[in-house]
This record gives C-alpha cells, structure tokens and sequence, in this order.
C-alpha cells in the first residue's frame, strides 16, 4: 500500500484496507493527499501547518462530543488546618 505512488492512491481502497486494522473509533473521518508533509529543519513534522491545512480543509477543529465528569458541590467542608 505505501509502496504506490501519489498518482496511484485511491482512497476507497486504502480506507477498505484500514478498516480491518484499526479500530472504528480510530478510523479517518477523511483522506487527504498531499504532494509532501511538511518537516521542520530537526526533522519533525511541522505541525501547525498541518492543523491550519485542516482549518482550510475542513473548517476547523471539532471538539470530541464528550463532556468532563461533573465535580460534586461542595457541602460547606471546610480544609482541616
């Protein structure tokens, strides 16, 4: 599969190649290609560039559907000195 070239990649077939190796909820919403990922100059992905690409992409960063725990009121306890 990462052997194909840029102009061989189909995305239906990748997406049907990674449904049995990973779990649903790991899943790509979307497949993007790209000439390149950018690097810094260490070596590294250059992160920003890929969130503002998936700002531009896609409209931008959706939270996950999931609230944190609610924290009990505080019952008038006072901290022991």
């Amino acid at each position: 599969m990462l052997n194909q070239t840029l102009s061989q990649v189909d995305c239906d077939s990748l997406s049907a190649w990674l449904k049995p190796q990973l779990a649903h909820c790991k899943l790509p919403r979307e497949i993007v290609v790209r000439e390149a990922i950018p690097h810094l100059v260490s070596g590294k992905f250059d992160r920003v560039t890929l969130a503002k690409w998936g700002m531009q992409q896609f409209g931008g960063w959706r939270a996950p559907n999931r609230l944190p725990p609610a924290r009990p009121p505080d019952r008038g306890r006072t901290a022991v000195p």
